[in-house]
């Protein structure tokens, strides 16, 4: 991690950095172009070493990689905004070292001035100094002493690069020699480096051609110039400057507009390289080579063309210089980055531009990708971009001061957001220079932007409306996106809790207010009622803190009219910060299942039924009553949908027929005025509904003391404990023991009694069966006339008509209990091949649930004759 941490120090202070191979000074990453080829980048992809180099801090990370394996060397692109003295402590062949030149050198001129020092491995060392305005540093090796001998003083300039500390090389690394601020340069030393060059020779006013040229009055002017920009390039420019008048000459060539043939433009352009001072076979060399990559890509020299270039001026600026990536340039030139070598900010702070910063669109286009989610990651501060769900999505309010809205981001959402994070420009030729147009973020950009979001990227979990714990028991209560839990809470305008209280008094006082200054009114049956519906209200606020899935809680009465509607809005009003909105359950089960997906894929706070009508037996509620996890088809769409169940379950009704299977993933609040008209029942307090959210602060605040009284005093679980919901059971019973409410679960397994009749009516008979028989093993037929002398399993053998019938019937019945537990007692078939029969027995699986035989089981043999067994 040093080495990549180090890179994006030097990134964030302006400093261009790129990957050399570990141990190396070579570039990491290779050219694609064969041996030869002259190209800085121009074709968008990598493998152009200092040319590579960026301050973007994606592309970095991809570079070193968040492992910080391989560590890959680091390269700094000089030139740019400084320039290095590289002084090695070896001696060339009839010469001197370069610590030698520049202690003759201060000798000759004055000490050098205090500077950032680099120590090198070789002992020697890389003094940087400031840019000068006025003259162009390039590079340049062995710089000779006044006499004429050779040494080993370098100089790192525009179109060079340095080893970056604290990158090593033959196992020694490049250690920081003194720190401070980059220092201006003598002007002796800009001399001695950087020496004025001569009067650049010019090349003939006349443009050589050959018998087939005929060039237009467009064509001549474009050649013309491209061999006075030959002969005013400055000394090391000049091989780019040849090719990139050959790429502009080849493209025009190619056009055929412009009049001009390949001989008349390489006679012409290599006449300018050799009057340039570059030897014939290297100029020969790169102008074909330039004249070839030029005629791919074939420019019509039209009149819009000739408008788009501009006139020709001495006083004309010179186009932007192309640093590599494109970033504008940060203040601070020249400081050394914070924390490098150790330190700190010797170097200065470095600050933002506001500026977007530029994207080249018709380049690499993995490149531009990867420079758009840097650009899009640092303007993403404070986050308004998210990923909920595995997509992009958008916090959204369709009007101020309505509730804010989680909302997936379309493709033109994404490209906005591409838009007004970075500036993005194509690069095209215009006459013999590139010009820079603004154009829109490219669609495959905007395409994989949309598609594969950055794993940087906030998550957003779900959206709430009032202070909620985490599953870290971490209270959430600051507006806006928290990062660590992934909520992004949006409470209304006004709304404030204050500091919560937090004792066990608080919490006793807080479990009052509920139930009795606001609750009060409500016939609860019993003290198990008051806990399920206190649990209900306090679901939302704790949801967070408990791994797994939650009951239905069924708020139900004997009779329309008792308030069990109101009561069952009132209690999720406070967290929601509205009233919930009821919806029926459908009664065939793939409609319940359609619901229940698209419910799901929202996200909600609360799912809730209303009016439970008639038999209640839904396979797909069920399973998502206690899964974790929903995963099914979205309507309309071939996708499938994975989302959390996270959400409460409500749902209330007049004596509710729930299936055995779904009265085991229910919890009961039942509601008993006592009257045979409870709808006549005139309440004390009137309005309650806006008196609750008037009151919603106090509400909430009441909430949140029970859960943080209980995480302060250990989180201790409570004792009950419900099948498949352990940790809600855990979880709730813990906060409503710790605030003095009794009572959670006690109901359970009436629940179970009353959601299937026949489990009943089965217990009975067993019971008796033990009485009767004990362990022996005894045919149906015995087991039919018990059940016949004892008026038992009467739903079971009503309708039977007959003796035989009575007998069949138990028998099957007796097949689909096989295996059950009643009152510890095991039921157990047994099958005789032989005798062609099968008898029945109960064994014993839990001693202490026994009941107690009340007289010693008659024997087998007398009891056997009924029905002729």
């Amino acid at each position: 991690m040093m080495m990549l941490d180090r890179a994006l120090r030097y990134a964030a202070h302006g400093w261009p950095v790129f990957p050399l191979l570990p141990g190396e000074k070579r570039p990491l990453v290779k050219s694609a172009h064969p041996p030869g080829t002259a190209c800085k980048g121009e074709c968008g992809l990598l493998g152009h070493g200092l040319y590579d180099a960026t301050t973007s801090e994606a592309t970095i990370r991809a570079w070193w990689g968040d492992d910080g394996e391989p560590a890959a060397n680091i390269g700094l692109r000089a030139g740019i905004r400084w320039w290095v003295l590289d002084i090695d402590a070896k001696q060339p062949p009839g010469g001197v070292s370069g610590l030698e030149m520049v202690a003759l050198l201060e000798s000759m001129h004055g000490p050098l001035p205090p500077t950032l020092c680099v120590r090198t491995p070789g002992g020697g060392e890389h003094r940087y100094f400031r840019l000068p305005a006025d003259r162009a540093i390039g590079n340049r090796a062995k710089i000779k002493t006044p006499d004429g001998r050779p040494t080993s003083l370098d100089v790192r300039g525009n179109g060079g690069y340095v080893v970056a500390e604290p990158s090593s090389v033959g196992g020694k690394a490049y250690a920081l020699a003194s720190r401070g601020s980059i220092a201006e340069a003598p002007a002796w030393l800009l001399d001695v480096v950087a020496p004025p060059r001569p009067e650049p020779a010019r090349a003939p006013r006349e443009i050589p051609r050959s018998r087939d040229a005929t060039g237009t009055r467009y064509g001549a002017a474009a050649l013309a110039g491209a061999c006075r920009r030959i002969a005013e390039s400055a000394q090391g420019d000049r091989h780019d400057a040849i090719l990139h008048a050959a790429l502009g000459m080849g493209s025009l060539v190619a056009g055929r507009a412009a009049g001009l043939s390949a001989e008349a433009c390489e006679e012409a352009l290599v006449a300018a390289g050799i009057a340039a001072g570059k030897p014939q076979r290297e100029v020969v060399r790169t102008v074909r080579d330039g004249l070839a990559r030029g005629a791919m890509s074939p420019r019509v020299a039209d009149l819009a063309d000739r408008r788009a270039s501009p006139p020709p001026s001495s006083s004309r600026r010179p186009p932007p210089r192309d640093d590599g990536d494109d970033q504008p340039p940060l203040p601070g030139d020249g400081d050394m980055p914070p924390g490098v070598g150790g330190g700190d900010g010797d170097g200065g702070e470095a600050t933002t531009s506001r500026e977007r910063p530029k994207i080249v669109a018709n380049r690499d286009r993995l490149l531009v990708v990867v420079e758009s989610w840097s650009a899009i990651l640092a303007a993403n501060v404070p986050a308004a971009l998210f990923v909920h769900g595995g997509n992009l999505a958008l916090v959204r309010r369709e009007k101020p001061g309505d509730p804010a809205v989680i909302a997936p981001a379309s493709i033109a959402d994404t490209g906005g957001v591409a838009l007004r994070a970075a500036a993005y420009v194509a690069r095209v030729r215009r006459g013999e220079e590139v010009a820079s147009v603004p154009v829109d973020p490219p669609r495959f950009v905007v395409a994989d932007l949309h598609a594969n979001p950055h794993p940087s990227l906030p998550v957003l979990d779900a959206l709430v409306r009032c202070p909620v714990f985490d599953r870290d028991r971490r209270l959430v209560a600051t507006r806006g996106h928290d990062a660590r839990s992934g909520l992004y809470y949006d409470p209304p305008s006004g709304f404030h809790v204050g500091e919560v209280p937090r004792s066990q008094e608080d919490a006793h006082l807080a479990r009052q207010v509920v139930l009795e200054e606001w609750l009060g009114e409500f016939p609860f049956a019993a003290d198990v009622d008051r806990a399920h519906a206190l649990a209900l209200f306090l679901l939302p606020f704790a949801r967070r803190m408990i791994d797994g899935p939650t009951p239905l809680h069924l708020v139900e009465a004997s009779e329309r009219g008792t308030g069990k509607s109101l009561l069952a809005e009132l209690l999720l009003a406070p967290s929601m910060g509205r009233f919930p909105d009821g919806a029926p359950l459908a009664d065939e089960d793939d409609e319940v299942r359609k619901k229940l997906t698209a419910s799901l894929v929202a996200r909600p706070q609360a799912i809730y039924f209303d009016n439970l009508d008639g038999r209640v037996d839904s396979p797909s509620l069920c399973i998502a009553l206690t899964c974790s996890r929903w995963e099914d088809r979205v309507l309309a769409s071939s996708r499938n949908a994975s989302v959390p169940v996270d959400c409460a379950w409500l749902a209330t009704g007049n004596n509710a027929d729930l299936s055995t299977d779904l009265a085991r993933r229910t919890v009961r609040c039942r509601l008993d005025r006592g009257t045979e008209r409870p709808w006549e029942y005139v309440p004390r307090r009137q309005g309650i509904r806006p008196w609750t959210l008037s009151h919603r602060a106090e509400l909430v605040s009441a909430a949140l003391c029970m859960v943080q009284s209980w995480i302060d005093a250990g989180a201790r679980p409570g004792a009950a404990s419900l099948g498949s919901y352990e940790a809600w059971s855990a979880t709730m019973g813990g906060i409503l023991e710790h605030a003095g409410q009794r009572g959670f679960l006690a109901n359970a397994r009436e629940m179970y009694d009353m959601a299937d009749p026949a489990q009943v009516e089965w217990r009975q008979m067993v019971v008796e069966w033990w009485h009767a028989h004990g362990t022996a093993r005894v045919s149906a037929g015995a087991l039919a006339k018990l059940a016949d002398d004892h008026e038992m399993l009467n739903a079971l053998l009503a309708t039977a008509t007959g003796d035989r019938a009575k007998v069949i019937r138990i028998g099957r019945a007796l097949g689909r209990q096989r295996g059950r537990i009643f009152h510890g007692l095991r039921l157990e078939r047994h099958d005789d091949p032989h005798a062609n029969a099968t008898t029945w027995s109960l064994a014993v699986a839990e001693e202490s649930a026994v009941p107690a035989p009340r007289d010693p089981p008659a024997p087998y043999h007398r009891r056997a004759a009924w029905h002729g067994d």
